[in-house]
Parts: C-alpha cells; sequence; structure tokens
C-alpha cells in the first residue's frame, strides 16, 4: 500500500497484465485487463493484498495534440484490454527497445514507438466508454475510511469508533474492506501504521529515540507481537532498521562529499 504517481506534466497509461486477488488504485477497483488512466495533479493510493503486474507508460501531455482531450476524458477510469492487444503492444516494443543497442536508436523510433501506443489506446477508446466500476455503498464508505486514516492517521483508531463515525455496521465493514483490499479494517490498519513506524525508523537514529517509543506512539502495545508483525513484513528485526538508518545516513554523507570532491 502507498502512494503511486506519475511522471511531471504527463499522462500515464497502465495495463494490468495479472491480478492474483484484490487492488485498488485510487477509487478504481482493478482485475487482469484493465486499462487505466491517470495523471500527476495528485498522488494516487495503491493497495493490493497479493501479486499484481502492470505494464505502464508515460507520454508527454504536450506531445498528444488533438488526442489530449481524448486522454483526458478518460482520467481515473478504466477501459477493458480487447484481447490483450494493449499489452501485447507494449511488450513487442519493449522487446524492441531493449533489443536493440541504445546507441544505434533514433529520434523516430522514439516517436514511431509512441506512435504505435496512442493507435492501439485511440482505438480501443473509439469503442468503448471510459467508467469507474460500481461499487458498494460500503465499499464507498471503505475508500473514504482509507483516504482519511492515509491522511490523519491516528494510532489510537479502532474499528469500532470507524463503524460509528460513518455509521456502518462493523460487520459490513469487514466485509467491504476485504472486498477492495483483501484485508480485513484491522490488518489494513496494522499493515498501514507498520509501514509508518518503517517510514519514522528509517529517518531516525539510536540517539534520538527508540523502537518501542515509536511502536507505541502509533498503537502498537504488545512489543513481542509488534516485533513479529514487522519482521515478517519488512524481512528485518525493526531495531536493525533503526540502527540501519545512521549507516545509511553517513553513508550518504561520505557519498556526498566524495561527489564534491569529484565536481572540483
Amino acid at each position: 500500500m502507498h502512494n503511486a504517481g506519475s511522471a511531471k506534466d504527463s499522462f500515464t497509461i497502465a495495463v494490468v497484465e495479472a491480478c492474483a486477488d484484490k487492488a485498488c488504485f485510487g477509487q478504481l477497483k482493478l482485475q487482469t485487463g484493465d486499462i487505466l488512466f491517470f495523471d500527476d495533479s495528485h498522488p494516487h493510493n495503491f493497495v493490493t493484498n497479493d501479486t499484481i503486474r502492470f505494464i505502464v507508460v508515460s507520454i508527454y501531455k504536450s506531445s498528444l495534440g488533438s488526442q489530449r482531450s481524448n486522454i483526458s476524458k478518460a482520467l481515473d477510469q478504466c477501459i477493458r484490454d480487447t484481447d490483450t492487444h494493449f499489452a501485447i503492444t507494449l511488450n513487442e516494443i519493449w522487446k524492441r527497445f531493449t533489443q536493440s543497442p541504445q546507441n544505434k536508436r533514433d529520434t523516430q523510433e522514439y516517436k514511431d514507438a509512441e506512435n504505435e501506443i496512442l493507435s492501439v489506446i485511440m482505438k480501443l477508446l473509439s469503442e468503448q466508454n471510459p467508467s469507474k466500476p460500481k461499487l458498494t455503498a460500503g465499499e464507498k464508505t471503505a475508500l473514504e475510511i482509507r483516504d482519511k486514516v492515509f491522511h490523519h492517521m491516528d494510532g489510537n483508531l479502532s474499528i469500532a469508533s470507524l463503524a460509528k463515525e460513518y455509521e456502518i455496521s462493523e460487520q459490513t465493514l469487514q466485509n467491504s474492506f476485504k472486498s477492495l483490499f483483501g484485508f480485513t479494517p484491522k490488518i489494513f490498519l496494522r499493515l498501514l501504521k507498520l509501514n509508518i513506524v518503517h517510514q519514522e525508523l528509517q529517518k531516525s537514529t539510536p540517539q534520538q529515540t527508540s523502537v518501542s517509543n515509536i511502536a507505541i506512539k502509533w498503537g502498537f502495545k504488545h512489543m513481542g507481537r509488534f516485533s513479529a508483525y514487522y519482521t515478517e513484513l519488512f524481512a528485518e528485526n525493526p531495531s536493525l532498521t533503526l540502527k540501519n538508518s545512521l549507516a545509511n545516513e553517513k553513508g550518504l554523507k561520505e557519498a556526498c562529499v566524495s561527489r564534491q570532491e569529484e565536481m572540483v
């Protein structure tokens, strides 16, 4: 679970080549074969509970000409990759570029590839109306809660308090989170808090704080269970993350000094 963005001043088009289970991008509930459109005007929240494979391409808005309005109308919506035509096209272009020496490519090759991509997309857009998958009332509430906790996370949030605030039963909330994200609300909040703890540990040093202080700040009261959850998710003990953050900071400073000397 993280915030995804696209290249500056670009439209990004992504096709879901494979989706093992649940995936949600912004307001879109995704499945294999979906083509989604977004830009860099704001970050897009992405959550998946299993393996997912995207093919992604970004195209400068300034290069689209008259086709820009068609892409704009499809933003934050989906169409289907009929006969996997778009995925096949992108894979063929990728193979073409990776198998040829970079120093032998010219500007025309890039333009031809861009035109080839746009040709497929425009054909699909002419055949389909971009849309958002229909969501239940409970799923819409789950998305509201997701957006709230991502930006205003509280270490003491509970499922009962969220259900009361949004006037929804705890059972409906459970079912809606599992339908959208593949996680119960409890596991969703735990994973989010673990990611926040991970970020704080990476930015801190043992001299500034301790693992227990950061864990308690975000609502983890049992250090043994917290450590087990953290290690399972990040494949290292939280104390090692905190220790390595200091080593990484020193390494970065040394690299910066070295680079400065090279440039003098």
